[in-house]
Order: C-alpha cells, then structure tokens, then sequence
C-alpha cells in the first residue's frame, strides 16, 4: 500500500549575470497542492525577488510511504 506523506516545493531562481541557481525552499506544503496555485507561487517568489532575476520554475518533490502487503 502506498501513502503519500509529504509535499516540497522548490522555486529557482537564477540572479541576472550568474549561473548559479538559487533555491527557496517550502517544506510541508499540503499534499496534491493545485498545479495553479504553484504557479503562482513561483511568479509572486519572482516579483519580490532582485530586478533581473530570472525564474526558472519550481519542483514539486513528493514523499510516498510503501508499506509491506
């Protein structure tokens, strides 16, 4: 049987200039969070973010519990 238990969001992030990706974390965000919803995230994460920073979208990690049968 398997349980999902846990949902991360990840937003990069990627400043004007660099190659190096950014990350801002979201741990223990409600589980099957609404694609939209992470979208806007990732756009709202954009706008308070430094001018020239370019987004480059967000990672929903999933955490499943497999039980034996």
């Amino acid at each position: 049987m398997a349980t999902l238990e846990s949902t991360k969001l990840s937003i990069e992030l990627t400043p004007f200039g660099s190659d190096k990706i950014t990350k801002q974390h979201f741990n223990d965000v409600v589980l099957n969070p609404d694609p939209e919803a992470i979208q806007k995230l990732g756009e709202i994460m954009h706008q308070i973010s430094p001018e020239d920073t370019t987004y480059l979208g967000t990672l929903k990690t999933e955490v499943t519990r497999y039980e034996p049968i």
